[in-house]
């Protein structure tokens, strides 16, 4: 397809993750690294379950940035990288 010629794939989904599209298209393309922008942690973690235990990757890199102090809201910033 139109995305097998990349190595890095950038996702930052709504808060509600990915859609199943985007997630095959992770697991089934050529992809080494899945940069991985996130407000949304439940989702996050869906979609990290089916990226790792599943899709092949690990996580590389992990950075949790407060960008609204003195709320519960957080951004993640996630690599993953192809095992």
């Amino acid at each position: 397809g139109c995305h097998s010629n990349f190595d890095i794939l950038l996702v930052d989904p709504p808060r509600d993750g990915l859609t199943p599209t985007v997630c095959d298209m992770a697991l089934k393309g050529t992809f080494s690294h899945v940069i991985y922008v996130s407000c949304g942690r439940r989702a996050l973690l869906r979609d990290l379950a089916a990226l790792c235990d599943v899709g092949g990757f690990d996580v590389a890199d992990l950075a949790v940035i407060d960008l609204f102090p003195g709320t519960d809201a957080v951004e993640s910033l996630v690599h993953l990288k192809r095992r």
